[in-house]
């Protein structure tokens, strides 16, 4: 259980299949774990584009996972209340002092 308390439950997905022309996609049939607690969160700022002037909106998600959670680069998480769809950029364990240390990741989000 994440040192904070949760607001999301996600399912992990990290297999991918043969798109039939040689590549690889990911398949996002059936979750690797499902029932994942954490902590999500995000910053925003919004910032104006230099070229033609128009303000826009940047958006920074991150995401505490409990010790141990078995998280890697390029994992896809699926948030089960919304469907909201993020990738997995990187993963941290935080320092423990102590307590169970819980792992930072930082997330892309991709659709939802």
């Amino acid at each position: 259980m994440p040192l904070l308390p949760s607001n999301a439950v996600f399912d992990l997905y990290r297999a991918q299949q043969d798109d039939g022309y040689g590549d690889t996609e990911d398949d996002d049939t059936a979750p690797l774990y499902s029932g994942l607690r954490g902590t999500l969160s995000y910053q925003g700022r919004r910032t104006m584009d230099p070229a033609s002037n128009t303000p826009q909106q940047a958006e920074t998600y991150f995401c505490l996972l409990p010790k141990g959670t078995d998280v890697q680069n390029d994992d896809r998480l699926r948030l089960q209340s919304t469907g909201e769809w993020f990738n997995v950029e990187g993963s941290t364990p935080l320092p423990s002092f102590g307590f169970s240390s819980d792992i930072n990741v930082t997330l892309t989000k991709v659709a939802g």
